[in-house]
């Protein structure tokens, strides 16, 4: 039979586990904020969730970065060297050769997916 010690032993050691795990998670997650990576101040990628939501609720199938009207005022936006020289920040989604969108990603999520089965 179990001693009673034994029984307190061991609820004490899962006691200092949930300690040490919640201490463990505060540490990893309470920096975050200050992180511009983190807080939005440089999303980068890490909110294209956000930016679905936002697309689909507008009716559309990319995402509106903002650098539609310089991708536009070029002569061949798929062409890397003419929007490096030209200075154009742009965004990527899919094969990183051409300028995508939505639509693009899913198709060629599914000829993959149709290529496999």
């Amino acid at each position: 039979m179990c001693k009673i010690t034994d029984i307190r032993a061991e609820t004490v050691k899962r006691i200092i586990a949930c300690v040490v795990a919640l201490i463990t998670a505060l540490i990893c997650v309470l920096p975050m904020d200050d992180l511009p990576i983190w807080n939005g101040e440089i999303p980068d990628h890490r909110n294209q969730y956000e930016l679905m939501a936002e697309a689909i609720l507008n009716g559309r199938i990319d995402f509106a970065y903002g650098d539609e009207a310089e991708l536009e005022s070029l002569e061949n936006p798929y062409d890397p060297n003419e929007r490096k020289e030209a200075g154009v920040k742009y965004h990527l989604i899919g094969d990183g050769c051409k300028v995508g969108n939505i639509k693009d990603a899913i198709t060629q999520g599914y000829m993959v997916a149709k290529d496999l089965a």
